[in-house]
This record gives structure tokens, sequence and C-alpha cells, in this order.
């Protein structure tokens, strides 16, 4: 073994070790599921308070782009919504199905949720991207005519 290579933990300690993969894996999650949707949210307060206290709603240009980035913004939180409950469902199916031994099906099962919600976490990503970049477009295309900004 060459210095380069990482040491593999003693095989008294790999269940531990794998334990404490998964725990940091699962605060990871967390985590990432939580400034999700505090980027949505921040994003869809940002753009009512950029309404009610800059520019005048009636006499604001491009609309369409506001409605659209709430719209996709709204998604994008209640597909994170739909992660946690499908992650929960497979956390059920997982206990449901353990066995000491790692059998087939329950490799099956833990490959397809994680790539379900692997796929809800990119889809939720891409509506916040999407989201953000139609408020953002509102936001700049509304700086002028200077009529519509509040005083």
């Amino acid at each position: 073994m060459s210095d380069d290579e990482p040491e593999q933990p003693p095989s008294e300690k790999k269940e531990s070790y794998i334990d404490k993969l998964y725990s940091d894996r699962n605060y990871s999650q967390t985590q990432f599921d939580k400034s999700l949707i505090l980027i949505a949210s921040g994003l869809l307060a940002g753009s009512f308070a950029f309404i009610d206290k800059i520019v005048q709603i009636d006499c604001a240009n491009f609309k369409f782009l506001l409605l659209i980035g709430w719209i996709l913004l709204a998604l994008a939180i209640g597909l994170s919504s739909i992660c946690h409950f499908r992650s929960i469902v497979y956390i059920e199916k997982a206990i449901t199905l353990y066995k000491p031994k790692d059998d087939k099906l329950q490799k099956e099962s833990r490959l397809k949720g994680n790539r379900e919600i692997a796929h809800l976490n990119i889809w939720t990503m891409i509506l916040i991207l999407l989201g953000s970049t139609a408020i953002i477009s509102f936001i700049y295309l509304n700086f002028y005519p200077p009529s519509c900004i509040l005083k």
C-alpha cells in the first residue's frame, strides 16, 4: 500500500465507520434541503419587498416574469416537500426490508430511493435557478422608467 492511498478502516470498526458515513450523509442532505427551501423562500420574500417598497406594481413592466418566478419558486418549495416525504417513505421501506446481510431487494430499493431523491433535488435546484432568473430579470427591467420607482 502506498502513502497516497487512504487507510482502510479496520474490519471490526467497519460497521461503525459505515454508520458514521450514513449519519454524515443524512446531516448533509438535511442541510441541503434546508438551504434549498431557505433560498426559494428568501427569493419570494425579496420579490414581495421589491414590489412593496421599490416599484409600483401598477406601472411595472414584464409582470409575467414576476409571475413565472413566483410559480417556479413555489413549485421548487413544493417539490422539496415531496422530496422529504419520499425520503421518509424510502426510510420506512428500508426499515421494513432490513436484513443483517444486504440482499438484492434491499440494494435495489436503496438505489431506487437514492436515485429518486437525487432527481427530485436536481429538479428543485433547476426550478430555483429558473425562478430566480425570472425574478432578477423582472427587477432589473423595472428599475427604469423612474416613474415606477417609489420614493
